[in-house]
C-alpha cells in the first residue's frame, strides 16, 4: 500500500536536518491602564523580528489567537492585538454601565513565549488566565507548533506519520501514569473522556523533555483536578513523528 504524504510534510522530511539560526524574537507588551474598578489585562507576546514568510507566519497566528480569546463580538473583524485589548475592554465597560459597583473588575492574562526550537521546529507556548465573571477564572495552556522550512503551523494531527500507533502508544503511557489497568474503561478511575474512549488532547507540543500532551481543564477532567500532563521522552515517539524530537544525548 503506499502512503501518500500532503506536500508541506514531504517538505518537512526533506528539509529536517538542514541546519538553521535560532530565531530573532522579542518581547512585546500590551497593557490596560492600572485602575482599582477597571479589568486588568497585561500580554506579554513573542514577536518574531526577521523579514521571512516563517516569522510572518508566526507573528500573524498569534495575533490571530490572542484576538480570539479577546473578542467577545463574532459578529466584528478585529486586525491587531491592540484593537482586541480595545474591543476587551469595551465589553467590560457596557456591562460595568448596566451593573455599576456589582461588576466585578475583568482579568485577562495571557504569556507566550518560545518553548522549544530546533533547526527544523519550532514551538510556542501560551499561557492564558481569564476572569470574565462567575465562580473563578479559567487557566488554559496552548501550544503552537512551526515548520520553519515550510513557514506553516502545524495542526496536532499533522505532527505524526503513523498517527493511530502513535495513540495507542499514547493510551498506553497514559494508563500507566494514571493507574488505570488496562481491562478497565479509561474513565475507571473518575476521568470524563467522552463516550469513554482515549482522546489525545487539543494540545500536543515539542518539549525539551519529549513529547508533551497536555489537557487543560474541562478537556478530560473536572476544573478541581486541574490540567493533566504526560510527557513521552523522544526515544518512544519519534517513529511516529514527522519532525523528530532532539534526543536528550544528541
Amino acid at each position: 500500500m503506499k502512503i501518500k504524504f500532503p506536500l508541506y510534510v514531504l517538505v518537512l522530511l526533506i528539509f529536517s536536518c538542514a541546519g538553521e539560526q535560532k530565531l530573532a524574537v522579542e518581547t512585546q507588551e500590551f497593557k490596560t491602564t492600572a485602575c482599582d474598578a477597571c479589568l486588568d489585562a497585561q500580554l506579554n507576546l513573542p514577536r518574531f523580528t526577521d523579514e521571512t514568510d516563517l516569522a510572518k507566519t508566526i507573528n500573524s497566528t498569534l495575533d490571530a489567537e490572542v484576538i480570539a480569546l479577546l473578542n467577545f463580538n463574532d459578529e466584528v473583524s478585529l486586525n491587531s492585538v491592540d484593537d482586541a485589548l480595545k474591543a476587551f475592554e469595551a465589553s467590560f465597560t457596557e456591562l460595568k454601565t448596566q451593573y455599576g459597583d456589582d461588576m466585578i473588575p475583568w482579568e485577562a492574562n495571557i504569556e507566550g513565549k518560545v518553548f522549544y526550537e530546533t533547526d527544523s521546529l519550532v514551538t510556542l507556548q501560551m499561557q492564558t488566565y481569564m476572569f470574565t465573571g462567575g465562580a473563578h477564572g479559567y487557566s488554559a495552556v496552548n501550544f503552537l507548533n512551526f515548520s520553519k522550512q515550510a513557514a506553516l503551523l502545524l495542526p496536532p494531527e499533522d505532527l505524526f506519520v503513523a498517527l493511530d500507533e502513535f495513540k495507542t502508544l499514547a493510551e498506553q503511557e497514559f494508563r500507566k501514569q494514571e493507574k488505570i489497568p488496562a481491562d478497565k474503561p479509561i474513565n475507571h478511575t473518575g476521568l470524563m473522556f467522552e463516550d469513554d474512549v482515549f482522546q489525545l488532547p487539543a494540545n500536543i507540543g515539542y518539549a525539551p523533555e519529549g513529547l508533551l500532551l497536555w489537557y487543560n481543564q474541562y478537556e478530560i477532567a473536572s476544573y478541581a483536578d486541574g490540567p493533566i500532563t504526560l510527557t513521552l521522552p523522544y526515544e518512544k515517539v519519534n517513529p511516529y513523528l514527522v519532525v523528530k524530537g532532539k534526543l536528550a544525548n544528541k
